[in-house]
């Protein structure tokens, strides 16, 4: 397989696996860096370019990449590990690097605000004492300048292929212009060994889209967009966009403002959304064959408010721009072929990002043999509970907890796997991801404990404040749960990744918790309250790095799970909270990320509940990191309270609102 290659970028804390090799010809690996490559460049590149084979990264999508936080605080020491790196190489390397490298980090979107290729926002003040960007519109790319005695970064044109140290880009006719090189990064051994193949010539890489090629011409019908998309390279796995996450729709939104001033024409994107003969309702159409699947439901949507989207004269969709300034955007349903309206802008799409799991389980991961669920893994320090650390063993972008047999069959899993290292002569007792959260037992990821149990006898105690932690033991026969003191350090870690968030749990009703009546509360009635969110930081106001924020949390982010540090002080563990201070109630509309004290905001989808609705299960959508939570709300004589898990990773937090 081949590697997977991006525009070098530098953004945010990561947990990613170490890489212990690099492939043919690339650098490294390096601490916080990965591995480094720097493609032959001749003629010179664009920042578009950059991405591409030849003198570029070789088409593939870009991906996340490493820390650019130490204690809390942003630093460019990964900037300066990078310019140190490109120096050394450049004295021993035939032929030499290029003067100028294209670095992933722009502001394309939207002037001023600089983000990596992986979309995520750069404070870039972290970096002033070599990047002070100017206020040109024309320069929205960086160009590292490390031929100059120090390092350096610029904004320059996008569109430059060269570029003159004196001025302005270079156009090749000036002596002093040099090409610009390209420079590329790869971080896990998923990222450096492939699992996603090259975008063709002329395709752009997104992060979140895979493969897309904006079309831009005179108005153009939906049947006529979508053959072009097809025709254009002949690729039966091309189609029109579907936005079908808010994930998509904000990349989508981003590519759709670069043609926004061109004029009214282009405020409109075709979508690759068509109405099937049962009206109102609609598919993403990747084959043209308007047949309804599973595969092809509508699951996420953003059609405009009071849009009914049910005519039988208006079978397509369009995402249009609804304000003067191209910042709000909505799916509007439209003929399919009208020569008054058809957009002049489509986008086709292909080869999107997979983001589930490979069918297999890569080593040292092992797949569960019974349910083929999620794959399992050990730690082999031996370490209390509290300090376990699955999540840092999980592949970039996945997820691990300690082992939650949730229900039986998943039992006879974890023991199996167990049975499998006590052959290999390793007897131990294994830490699984249940707590007892000073109410109730529950599985660290939120989980509800369920019917199902495997306690040994004599476990869990009448009073588990002192034995508060679950390991799996074997006693004359089998594999049971036995309670231990959390800070026992004796036993190891067993890990579990699921392939899908949902198969760690079996139930998910939460516990309305108890019925005691109590003024915080909220009146008669009301369930007893583990705790009240009022901390500033949960403001939709407050972005990540702010003074606050680092104050508050001890980092840039805060983060609703006290496993993994980094919690508001409001923040007491799973069960009934209601909003007070400055809030009244949880967000109920997006939020958009970095807001909130934290990387990924927890906001409610539906409406709050009347007085006397009693209780009413919502979800929560984590940000744009594809996780969600299900939560309940009551309304308590005008007050909501909400039953919270804790936050399925780390940086996750609820906001609030008034």
């Amino acid at each position: 397989m081949l590697p997977v290659f991006f525009l070098l970028g530098t953004v945010r804390a990561t947990s990613v696996t170490p890489l212990t090799t690099c492939p043919e010809g690339w650098l490294g690996p390096f601490t916080d860096l990965g591995c480094i490559l720097f493609p032959n460049t001749t003629e010179g590149v664009s920042w578009d370019e950059a991405l591409g084979g030849g003198d570029g990264c070789g088409g593939y999508r870009r991906v996340e990449v490493p820390a650019t936080e130490s204690g809390g605080a942003y630093t460019a020491t990964q900037a300066q590990l990078l310019y140190t790196i490109v120096v050394g190489w450049n004295s021993v390397v035939t032929p030499k690097i290029a003067k100028y490298l294209w670095i992933g980090l722009s502001d394309t979107a939207k002037e001023g605000e600089w983000k990596w290729t992986s979309g995520n926002v750069s404070h870039t003040e972290a970096f002033s004492s070599f990047f002070q960007p100017t206020t040109d519109p024309a320069n929205n790319c960086v160009v590292m300048d490390w031929d100059s005695g120090a390092l350096k970064w610029e904004d320059k044109p996008c569109s430059s292929a060269t570029y003159a140290r004196s001025g302005s880009p270079g156009t090749g006719a000036d002596p002093d212009a040099k090409a610009i090189g390209a420079i590329c990064q790869c971080l896990t051994d998923e990222d450096c060994y492939g699992i996603h193949v090259p975008c063709l010539e002329g395709w752009q890489d997104s992060p979140v889209l895979g493969c897309v090629k904006p079309m831009i011409g005179t108005a153009v019908s939906w049947d006529a967009a979508y053959k072009e998309c097809i025709g254009s390279d002949g690729n039966a796995d091309a189609h029109l966009v579907e936005p079908n996450s808010q994930e998509k729709e904000t990349a989508v939104e981003e590519l759709a403002q670069l043609y926004f001033n061109f004029g009214p024409k282009y405020r409109q994107v075709w979508l690759g959304l068509k109405e099937t003969t049962t009206a109102g309702e609609w598919i993403w159409d990747t084959k043209n064959d308007a047949a309804a699947t599973t595969d092809n439901a509508v699951t996420y949507n953003n059609w405009k408010e009071g849009n009914v989207p049910a005519e039988s004269t208006k079978q397509c969709a369009v995402l249009e721009s609804t304000d003067t300034t191209g910042t709000k955007w909505d799916w509007v349903d439209v003929a399919c072929d009208d020569a008054a309206t058809n957009p002049n802008i489509y986008i086709c799409q292909m080869s999107e990002p997979n983001s589930a799991p490979p069918a297999d389980c890569l080593d040292p991961w092992r797949e569960g043999e019974t349910t083929k669920k999620g794959c399992y893994r050990i730690n082999f320090m031996q370490e209390a509970e509290d300090s376990a650390t699955c999540g840092a063993l999980a592949p970039e972008g996945e997820s691990a907890y300690l082992a939650e047999p949730t229900d039986a069959v998943l039992g006879e899993e974890v023991a199996e796997y167990a049975g499998y290292w006590a052959s290999l002569g390793l007897a131990s007792d294994w830490w699984l991801g249940l707590e007892y959260d000073g109410a109730a037992w529950r599985w660290v990821s939120g989980c509800d404990l369920g019917d199902y149990t495997n306690w040994k006898g004599g476990s869990p105690p009448a009073d588990p404040t002192i034995n508060g932690c679950t390991v799996l033991t074997k006693d004359s026969t089998d594999w049971v749960w036995e309670a231990k003191p959390c800070t026992d350090a004796t036993p190891r870690s067993m890990c579990q990744k699921p392939y899908m968030e949902e198969d760690l749990c079996i139930t998910a009703t939460p516990d309305p918790g108890a019925t005691t009546t109590t003024a915080g509360g909220g009146g008669e009635g009301c369930p007893a309250l583990t705790g009240t969110l009022d901390a500033a930081t949960r403001s939709v106001d407050s972005m990540t790095g702010d003074a606050a924020v680092v104050a508050a949390c001890g980092a840039n982010y805060c983060c609703d799970q006290e496993r993994e540090g980094h919690v508001p002080a409001d923040w007491e563990g799973p069960g009934w909270y209601k909003f007070a201070g400055e809030f009244s109630k949880m967000a109920d509309y997006v939020v958009a990320v970095h807001h909130c004290g934290t990387v990924h905001p927890g906001y409610m989808i539906g409406s709050h509940p009347s007085e006397g609705e009693g209780n009413v299960t919502r979800t929560v959508v984590w940000g744009t990191c594809g996780y969600t939570s299900t939560i309940q709300v009551l309304n308590c004589s005008g007050t909501y309270l909400y039953n919270l898990p804790e936050a399925p990773i780390c940086f996750l937090g609820y906001c609030g609102v008034n």
